[in-house]
């Protein structure tokens, strides 16, 4: 029970909160971990702990940030700014007026009273002589303000857009190289790489460009452009967000406080979408074996009390965008006992969590998370005992922070996930809460598991799946946020490998499918439910 112990430990760190100082928690605030550190706050001063809750950097800095790409801004005196390395050791020196994080090789600076761009050696990418702090994306871009007027900078320093634009949309999930800009009162494109329009200034407004459409509003209404400036969906819509995975978001009333009825999902021919899909996952050669599903609106406690008293295991359950409950069990050979907790908060499941592993049933020590989910306004958590158990198991939370460019965007936690793989874990369960932006998962040093890989798409499609099949990768976890499927895949061992898959996509529950694939020797590895928002 020592290693139980000490994950509700590192469980409780997770949560980035203030908390009544103990020889447990000697500090009066302590942040969720970053590339395994937190910052912790001590009579009005910073520094960094590791996972052991050891004090790695001294609380000395009176300003202090995460660590990002293996660097932190810190102050020592809350008027000049410098970087740190993760064994406290100054990279950058201290001579900045302010400091933002490290995204990849770069971060904004401010120096002499403006902003520009440095490296990881204190190098100065683009010299500071800008109006506003920036970023640079992918392709190495970022938007500059100079006198008041909006262009484009290189990475490599070189103006690319002169500022000659009354406003700029942001860089964030650029396609193409192109974005909006308002010239003159009016909106139109350009291509940043080219330095040219593509969409002449004539609308009233405009929005972000994606698959090959231009959301753009005139006399009121939005309606889409192709690339050729001709109207392809109308000016109906009384707003009109970018196209992902070929469909958009689109009011059909006007108003400030809108609710859900007031919005609808179309395609690329202007036809009205459903309210969401459910997505099954079936694999030949997995480790269940005889297999039973039921629908509910209610959660589905009986079905699993009767069915385990049968021999069979929950292997996925989720509440689905059309109120129903779905609930797969399988007669699963890696499985000998099964719990499962449903609690309103994520400290009240840390508090069951407690429970299950420090004490109601100690008999049964090793217990751990298989199953994770957020279904209905509430965490479900799946707890089970295992003949091929993942032991060492540490549970992580990612919470939104918000920000200057997205607001409460919270990204897919991936940067704390390789940093698992490198120590040998793998990810076993991951759960979105998308009403307070968090994402909770599991990692264990699973012995049926040999690699992970991750990937991240706009639309799920099944040739995608089966390129990685080839390969042997099978997706054991698949989240979507934001118009974005979020998908990591495994490789197992040879007792665990799969021989063929399908995925079913619907956007009704597809149960009539089920026993055709049963017939076939396909069993249910996975099932979501991806509502449209």
């Amino acid at each position: 029970m020592k290693q139980a112990t000490l994950l509700i430990s590192i469980l409780l760190l997770f949560t980035g909160s203030y908390a009544q100082r103990s020889s447990d928690n000697p500090y009066d605030q302590v942040e969720d971990y970053s590339e395994g550190l937190a910052r912790v706050k001590l009579d009005g001063k910073y520094g960094y702990i590791n996972l052991s809750k050891r004090e790695v950097i001294e609380v000395k800095y009176t300003q202090a940030n995460d660590f990002s790409n293996g660097l932190a801004a810190v102050s020592e005196n809350g008027k000049t700014w410098g970087y740190i390395n993760t064994s406290g050791k100054k990279v950058i020196d201290f001579k900045l007026d302010d400091a933002k994080d490290f995204d990849s090789k770069y971060a904004c600076a401010k120096k002499n009273g403006k902003w520009g761009i440095v490296d990881k050696y204190g190098n100065t990418v683009v010299p500071f002589k800008y109006d506003e702090s920036f970023y640079l994306n992918e392709d190495g871009y970022g938007r500059i303000v100079e006198n008041k007027k909006y262009g484009v900078v290189k990475d490599n320093g070189k103006v690319v857009v002169t500022p000659i634009y009354d406003d700029m949309g942001y860089f964030f999930a650029l396609e193409d190289n192109i974005i909006h800009a308002k010239k003159d009162g009016k909106w139109g494109f350009i291509n940043i790489a080219k330095g040219k329009t593509v969409i002449p200034f004539e609308y009233d407004q405009a929005s972000i460009f994606s698959e090959g459409l231009f959301p753009v509003k005139k006399n009121g209404k939005w309606g889409y452009v192709d690339a050729d400036n001709k109207v392809v969906i109308p000016m109906m819509y009384y707003s009109a967000e970018r196209f992902k995975g070929g469909e958009a978001k689109v009011a059909i009333r006007d108003g400030y406080y809108l609710d859900s009825d007031d919005y609808i999902f179309i395609n690329k021919n202007n036809e009205k979408l459903g309210p969401g899909n459910w997505l099954f996952l079936y694999h030949k050669g997995s480790y269940n074996s005889t297999q039973f599903w039921s629908s509910n609106k209610s959660f589905p406690s009986d079905d699993i009390k009767k069915k385990w008293d049968e021999g069979f295991y929950i292997t996925s359950l989720r509440y689905g965008f059309d109120n129903n409950f779905f609930l797969v069990m399988s007669k699963n050979t890696t499985y000998k006992g099964q719990r499962w907790a449903t609690r309103e908060t994520f400290d009240e499941l840390n508090t069951e969590l407690s429970k299950m592993w420090n004490g109601d049933k100690a008999t049964h020590p090793k217990y751990r998370i298989t199953y994770l989910s957020y279904i209905n306004n509430k965490w479900l958590m799946i707890a089970s005992e295992g003949t091929y158990t993942n032991t060492n198991q540490h549970l992580f939370r990612k919470k939104s922070s918000g920000g200057l460019y997205f607001g409460n965007y919270i990204s897919f936690p991936i940067t704390t996930i390789e940093e698992e793989w490198k120590k040998g874990r793998y990810v076993d369960a991951i759960a979105l809460n998308p009403k307070d932006l968090e994402y909770v998962f599991t990692v264990s040093d699973a012995s049926y598991y040999v690699d992970q890989k991750y990937e991240s798409y706009s639309h799920l499609k099944e040739d995608e799946l089966k390129a990685w099949a080839k390969k042997d990768y099978f997706p054991s976890q698949i989240v979507k946020h934001d118009g974005t499927y979020h998908v990591i895949y495994t490789k197992y061992t040879k007792g665990y490998k799969y021989s063929d898959q399908e995925v079913i996509v619907s956007e009704t529950l597809p149960t009539r499918n089920v026993k055709g694939f049963w017939d076939k020797g396909f069993t249910i590895t996975d099932i979501h439910s991806f509502e449209r928002k």
